[in-house]
């Protein structure tokens, strides 16, 4: 968990979008944006609130999964690893 001014959620997040919920706005404390994996698998969404080290925190927003360069190559069909590379030059 990382924590920062509410205020710079659209510049640190810029590249990334939400699939529920808000960004953190100005002023609000207690309240938190959670990846899509953390959210799966503790079963939690917009609007919960989880307790973190004895501190309640609203759920504000869940991130869509990231679409990195590994998540392309797993669309693609490819690992990166030279299996694949071999068989793509095939």
């Amino acid at each position: 968990m990382i924590g920062f001014p509410p205020e710079e959620t659209g510049e640190r997040f810029r590249n990334v979008e939400l699939d529920s919920g808000d960004y953190l706005a100005a002023g609000e404390t207690n309240t938190m944006l959670l990846g899509h994996k953390i959210a799966d698998k503790y079963d939690l969404q917009a609007g919960d609130v989880a307790n973190f080290r004895g501190v309640d925190f609203k759920v504000k927003g869940v991130f869509k999964p990231y679409g990195g360069i590994l998540h392309q190559r797993k669309r693609r069909g490819t690992t990166g690893n030279s299996a694949d590379h071999r068989a793509s030059e095939a």
